[in-house]
């Protein structure tokens, strides 16, 4: 799980940069298919970011195939991005 810390100073927005670390590592194999990602308020507060910030990020994520939200039990990294990437 990517968990440096986002930068602020940088030119993207942090919820830009924390969708693309998460696609990155998905499409680099570093996350891979099945695999549950942090609740949100942990991993944003591991990024040192808002939740909303992580959620967005997710969301976006979500939209795009790469993660999939099962209800009551967390967000995975999908079958079909793992098989993509």
């Amino acid at each position: 799980m990517p968990s440096a810390r986002a930068n602020s100073t940088a030119a993207s927005t942090l919820r830009q940069q924390v969708y693309e670390r998460l696609r990155g590592a998905i499409e680099q194999g570093s996350l891979r298919a099945g695999t549950r990602l942090p609740p949100s308020r942990e991993h944003a507060a591991a990024l040192g970011v808002s939740r909303n910030t992580v959620l967005w990020a997710v969301q976006r994520l979500q939209a795009e195939g790469y993660v999939e939200a099962r209800v009551g039990d967390g967000t995975y990294v999908s079958q079909a991005a793992a098989g993509a990437a």
